[in-house]
């Protein structure tokens, strides 16, 4: 009987028992006629009341009856779905091994780690395939799984013993992605939790794996912008500070370093095949299908063909990578900064980080407070007789640790006298390092035989290097990359000397704070010479630390006495030269005859910029020591190089690709060099166009470029080699090199025009070696458009991009936007100008189309 049935009869008991005692009542005294009528009307209102408290109880009846059918079912149902998962899991457990997988019971799965982010299904079951074949028929892989912007891969086998077949192979065989990176194969088993819940989202998901999820998972805020998200990633706290190896600056400046010489050029080779020459076959041809787009929606255009050229199998045919002659750049750029050194290393100072050292303080650290131990026992066992050992313990672990603190206040107190002067800020070290007692957890380790590893503390120390990790993860020492040259590295060593005593810091990029920014080496071994260009702040600090509050203001003395030091330093000793890495064009011997064994510095330049990139190469140097400008041969030809020209950065292997260009001039120049004109656009110091004259193949050079300083040296180069202007009255005619400095856009046309002008040349050649940008759109209509250019040699040093866009425009059909017959590529020589990593330079040549390969409707377009 329920609770609610239970209050009902209650209630109807009590309702009899009133009737009875009114009736009793009515007896003993008879109502009145009023009385009577008020009665009736009662009695009928109660029983009103009565009757509706009756359906009231009957509805709370049925309800309660619903209420418990309800729960009833319910718990029937729970019962039932407790069941069908029991079920199912004794179902799982009897067929494990028909039915799928989970990841966390998978021991036959294979993660590869450091692929590539964004790699195709052809190109992984390519590298797939060449895993098993590698490892000879014992593996079976049943199925693959790449996230489409992770870096890892999922192998699945046949069976859980293949799975060490398949690592020690990749392995041993130190197997390698597209860029160089070896790859790190593990067990399934071995991943983290955040790999783990990452994979097992990716296999229970029916959608695409690219698809944004909104789950609570996702940590990202969808509200914020694509710009906020990134400033909230460079807000993020900064990893911790260690001591960069020689493994991640080779990674960082040389990727190629793990490949032997000729892997790198077969890498190169197909390189310029597939990112180069298919590249501007796929760019010309898409011109051209956009072309017959609009004639399909035009009535009144006709539809234009694909040349004739563009249908062949090799349209453009790549010659053989030239290998370098030398492995060593003549220019190198360091940024000044901080890096991090073992805070117990006196002699880390000037020489560079690696992981060697690291382990040395280590084994003395553990070394000396064996010995402490030892002396500690020692006391005790000889004074345990005179019962007294509790008593000198004590002050003798007081005497230890007071010592352990006098050196570390000492050793920290010479760290900050080296790091710099009150003005600077104070050095940041790790926190890292033991605690206070740390002797006491010695000894209690020492006493239990446990050896318990203790981090090394680090010290941030300013020094001057390659940016290894990005601008947030501080400079390194290059010394471990073989296309370093052995003076530029003399010279960071004592630059880095000279920062642990200098008051003004290295400059900070982040809050536009410090002094010293940026130094760049130049060094010729053939005129054994070296200049040096150092960048720093303004005195009263840069453009950007006026809205920081540590506006920096450093004394004009004290700059000049520390520049007088600095190339006291500099210019104190010669500089060590170690013989560079043979090649396939020039062996250690032929090496050793043309290398000097030690440099001098013969020029220093100071150059204040107080902006927050970097300063145009019109920007006023500050000349304080030696010459002026440096001296180099290239060829037949002397140059002078002041600090903001441009050079290039390997000289013996410039030499082969000037050649390859004089060259291709020459096959259409006239019998006489005085028949041709060689325009040089970007000329530089006007080192193609000098080649080209001292080797008789043109009769006079029109250089233009954008860096006035640059103009300078051409002139003076000009003269230095015989080729500067004449005595005569009219100049003009009779002067056989002409230099403008200013954009080539500007004064082209002006210049073509002054050319067609004086009508004395045959042949007019085009010579082009931009920056990484390529030509502007101006330079690249003028030179199209001028028709007595017959002839186009372009020198890029960024033949995977900006040589595509400008191939386009040369060699698509003529336009109101590009007049004039096309070009086509007609020969493409790359050339290794720097080794250890992915770039290369390419020498390709552009001829106008003839009458036969232009077509009809060409030629009669042209003729209107």
């Amino acid at each position: 009987m329920s609770e609610k049935e239970q209050d009902v009869t209650m209630a109807g008991t009590e309702e009899s028992s009133a009737e009875a005692k009114t009736v009793k009542k009515e007896e003993d005294h008879p109502p009145t006629v009023a009385e009577a009528s008020t009665s009736t009307q009662d009695k009928k209102e109660e029983i009103k009341q009565e009757e509706v408290k009756k359906e009231e109880v009957k509805k709370e009846e049925g309800d309660a009856a619903k209420a418990d059918d309800d729960e009833e079912k319910s718990k029937d149902e729970k019962e039932s779905v407790v069941e069908a998962k029991d079920d199912k899991e004794d179902t799982t457990k009897n067929n494990t091994n028909n039915s799928k997988e989970s990841w966390d019971h998978s021991n036959r799965k294979v993660m590869v780690l450091n692929c590539l982010k964004f790699l195709d299904k052809r190109r992984l079951t390519k590298m797939v395939n060449s895993w098993v074949a590698g490892c000879k028929g014992q593996v079976e892989v049943k199925k693959t799984k790449k996230p489409p912007t992770d870096s890892w891969v999922i192998v699945t086998l046949g069976h859980e013993s293949q799975v060490p077949i398949l690592i020690n192979y990749i392995h041993d065989n130190q197997c390698t992605n597209k860029k160089g990176d070896r790859l790190r194969a593990i067990p399934a088993n071995q991943v983290d939790a955040a790999s783990e819940q990452k994979i097992n989202q990716m296999e229970n998901d029916n959608e695409r794996p690219n698809k944004r999820r909104h789950d609570d998972n996702n940590t990202a805020d969808d509200s914020l912008s694509k710009r906020q998200r990134g400033m909230q990633q460079r807000r993020a706290p900064e990893p911790e500070p260690h001591v960069i190896t020689e493994e991640e600056i080779k990674n960082a400046m040389i990727p190629l370093w793990r490949n032997t010489y000729p892997e790198q050029i077969d890498h190169k080779q197909k390189d310029m095949i597939k990112k180069c020459a298919m590249k501007v076959v796929k760019e010309i041809k898409s011109k051209f299908r956009d072309l017959q787009k609009e004639a399909k929606r035009n009535k009144h255009r006709k539809p234009v063909k694909p040349y004739a050229w563009l249908n062949g199998i090799r349209p453009i045919i790549m010659e053989d990578v030239i290998p370098a002659r030398s492995m060593v750049r003549n220019k190198c750029e360091f940024t000044f900064g901080y890096r991090y050194v073992p805070a117990e290393t006196k002699a880390s100072i000037g020489t560079p980080a690696s992981t060697n050292n690291n382990d040395k303080v280590n084994e003395t650290t553990t070394t000396e407070a064996t010995d402490q131990d030892v002396e500690m026992k020692k006391e005790e066992t000889t004074q345990d007789s005179s019962g007294t050992t509790e008593k000198q313990s004590q002050p003798a672990n007081e005497e230890a640790t007071k010592q352990e603190e006098s050196t570390a206040e000492t050793s920290s107190n010479s760290d900050a006298k080296m790091d710099g002067a009150p003005e600077a800020k104070a050095e940041e070290t790790n926190t890292a390092e033991t605690p206070a007692d740390a002797s006491n957890t010695q000894k209690d380790t020492t006493n239990n035989n446990n050896k318990e590893e203790t981090k090394i503390p680090l010290k941030k120390i300013p020094s001057v290097g390659a940016m290894a990790r990005g601008w947030s993860g501080g400079v390194s020492h290059p010394k471990c990359c073989p296309n370093i040259p052995s003076e530029a590295c003399a010279v960071i060593d004592i630059v880095e000397e000279f920062l642990q005593t200098c008051p003004m810091p290295p400059y900070n990029a982040k809050t536009h704070t410090g002094f010293w920014r940026t130094l760049t080496v130049r060094s010729s071994r053939r005129t054994n010479q070296c200049m040096l260009i150092f960048m720093h702040a303004p005195l009263s600090g840069g453009a950007g630390s006026k809205d920081s509050s540590d506006v920096d203001n450093y004394e004009p003395e004290v700059f000049e006495k520390e520049k007088e030091r600095l190339m006291g330093m500099l210019t104190d000793k010669d500089l060590p030269v170690t013989i560079p890495p043979s090649t396939w064009l020039q062996t250690e011997e032929d090496a050793a005859k043309n290398t000097p064994t030690t440099i001098r510095v013969t020029s220093i330049f100071f150059q204040e910029f107080g902006g927050i990139s970097m300063p145009t190469p019109e920007h006023p140097v500050q000349h304080a020591y030696g010459d002026k400008f440096l001296q180099e041969k290239l060829g037949k030809c002397t140059f002078q190089i002041s600090p903001g020209a441009f050079f290039q950065v390997n000289t013996e292997t410039a030499e082969l690709l000037y050649q390859i260009a004089a060259d291709k001039v020459k096959e259409v120049a006239t019998d006489k060099p005085e028949g041709t004109l060689c325009f040089d656009v970007c000329c530089g110091t006007g080192t193609i166009g000098l080649t080209l004259m001292k080797e008789g193949v043109v009769g006079k050079v029109v250089g233009v470029d954008i860096s006035a300083p640059a103009i300078d040296d051409a002139k003076a180069n000009a003269t230095l080699n015989g080729f500067g202007p004449s005595s005569d009255d009219n100049k003009e005619q009779n002067e056989m090199t002409r230099w403008v400095a200013a954009r080539a856009e500007h004064v082209m046309n002006a210049e073509l025009k002054r050319a067609r002008e004086a009508g004395n040349f045959e042949k007019v050649v085009a010579i082009v070696d931009p920056a990484r940008d390529g030509l502007h759109f101006d330079v690249l209509k003028h030179i199209r458009g001028f028709s007595q250019i017959d002839r186009l040699v372009y020198v890029s040093c960024n033949p995977t991009g900006s040589l595509t866009k400008d191939a386009a425009a040369l060699c698509t059909p003529a336009s109101k936007r590009y007049r004039g017959r096309p070009f086509k590529p007609t020969f493409a020589q790359p050339v290794d100008m720097f080794p250890y990593s992915h770039h290369c330079e390419l020498v390709m040549v552009f001829d106008r189309l003839s009458d036969d390969e232009l077509g009809e409707d060409e030629l009669k377009r042209e003729d209107r």
